[in-house]
């Protein structure tokens, strides 16, 4: 609308250059919104490759869903309340709308944050070897860390490190979530499974395994030996850093 206006204005002083000097421009057909050269000088330094600060690449998010509103400090205020771009992306509904996101801005947010996760998923289904853990790792934690309650993952893989199969075993409360090896186990059998790897969040944000996570890791590893179903890993997800305990020692 402000870019309209100011061509619209600019056409009346071509047109009429005697209006300027008897002063009779109407101020809306002066002005434009100040923000409005920003967005633009913005998206030409995203286009050109240039590197962003994270609130400037939430900012070009929030335009969608705002094009009258000046979004800085609205990507600065979200970036501070949720502690960052991933977990602005990655929050409930409901906790944006109460940080004074439209419908639109929330969608663009969304959908930015599903296209990302499905392209993780992706990648992880079209390669072929166990080179796929690091994208494994990655993914489970852009799944699972932003949650504030318990999840846990399952992985199923064929003999060859493929993934053929993956799902939420069961979701919890902010410090439990309840597990079933034989479920786990079952499900491994009908998919023609051979290989496992688990993965749950701590909401807390530490990801150090308790006395109940190695208890369940070592009786899901004596339930597959049975069946030659081997668990690769279970991987703890944190706020910001994962644990293996393949990697501990514990499998």
């Amino acid at each position: 609308m402000g870019t309209y206006v100011s061509d619209y204005g600019r056409r009346l002083r071509n047109i009429y250059p005697f209006l300027g000097v008897l002063g009779l421009y109407p101020n809306i057909m002066a002005k434009e919104p100040h923000y409005l050269g920003h967005r633009e000088r913005l998206r030409r330094r995203f286009l050109t490759g240039e590197t962003l600060a994270d609130y400037e690449l939430l900012e070009l998010l929030l335009f969608q869903g705002n094009p009258r509103r000046d979004t800085k400090p609205l990507a600065k205020k979200l970036l501070d309340f949720f502690g960052s771009l991933e977990r602005v992306l990655s929050a409930a509904t409901k906790d944006l709308e109460k940080n004074g996101l439209n419908p639109a801005s929330i969608t663009a947010l969304k959908l930015t944050y599903n296209f990302h996760l499905n392209l993780l998923k992706h990648a992880m289904f079209q390669r072929e070897t166990i080179d796929t853990y690091e994208r494994i790792t990655t993914y489970c934690h852009r799944k699972l860390a932003p949650l504030n309650i318990e999840v846990f993952y399952v992985i199923y893989m064929d003999t060859h490190y493929g993934i053929i199969y993956e799902e939420v075993h069961n979701k919890g409360s902010l410090t439990h979530v309840a597990v079933y090896p034989r479920d786990i186990i079952k499900i491994a059998l009908e998919r023609g499974a051979a290989k496992i790897i688990l993965a749950h969040n701590h909401p807390g944000g530490d990801p150090k395994p308790s006395f109940e996570d190695l208890q369940l890791t070592h009786k899901l590893i004596e339930l597959g030996k049975e069946l030659e179903i081997i668990i690769l890993d279970h991987i703890i997800i944190g706020h910001t850093s994962t644990v293996s305990l393949k990697g501990l020692g514990h499998i």
